[in-house]
This record gives C-alpha cells, sequence and structure tokens, in this order.
C-alpha cells in the first residue's frame, strides 16, 4: 500500500507514496492530517492515538480493510483464520454482509485489535 523511498530526499524527512481510490481520497488525506498532527505530541502512552481512532468516521468494513493491510494478509488467508469464505470478508469490506459480534470477535483476534472496531 505504501512504500518508503529508497533513499531519503532531503535529511531528516522521507517521501512517502500512497495509492488510494478517489472516492476515499479526500478522507484519506483528513485522517493523514490528523496523524501527522501527533508528531507535537509527547511520547506518553496516554497522549497517543491508535490508527482506528485516527480515523473515527470509518465504517467497519473500512476498518476491516486497514486491520488487514496492517497484517499484511489477503481476503483469502483471512477468510481461512476465520473459518469462512474469501467472498464473505469482501462483502463485510464492502459493507454488503453485517459483521456479526461473534464475527467481530473473531476478526478482532485475527488481526491483533479490538472488536469494537468492526460493530
Amino acid at each position: 500500500m505504501s512504500e518508503v523511498t529508497k533513499r531519503r530526499t532531503t535529511t531528516g524527512f522521507v517521501d512517502l507514496s500512497v495509492r488510494v481510490p478517489d472516492s476515499h481520497a479526500e478522507r484519506i488525506q483528513r485522517a493523514l492530517e490528523n496523524i501527522l498532527a501527533l508528531i507535537d505530541v509527547p511520547a506518553k502512552e496516554e497522549e497517543l492515538v491508535s490508527w482506528d481512532e485516527a480515523i473515527p468516521a470509518a465504517v467497519p468494513g473500512e476498518l476491516l480493510q486497514a486491520a488487514r493491510y496492517r497484517e499484511d494478509l489477503t481476503q483469502k488467508q483471512l477468510a481461512e483464520i476465520v473459518g469462512v469464505t474469501r467472498s464473505n470478508i469482501s462483502d463485510m469490506e464492502r459493507g454488503k454482509r453485517t459483521i456479526t459480534p461473534d464475527m467481530a470477535k473473531r476478526l478482532a483476534k485475527a488481526l491483533n485489535t479490538s472488536y469494537k472496531n468492526f460493530l
């Protein structure tokens, strides 16, 4: 999804390139701006914001897809871990299938996050 360039273009900085669907570009830009604003926050655990808190307007399917990308899993791999078909994962990510509380817990365990993100 994103890749750090191999050489630094400016001392103390790196360039990141992210390819996103244009239908989500503005939302992702706002989320990245929120994340960048955190740079000035002292590194105290209670003041840090997690990725799912930085994107509060995201729907469960978008959070599912983001968590899957973060864990570097394909839809098929995640489906095998939680015991469903790949198309079920796809439908959940697109909001075509509701994520039940039981499924949210299975997904959360597989993706190292809170099940509440998917409800």
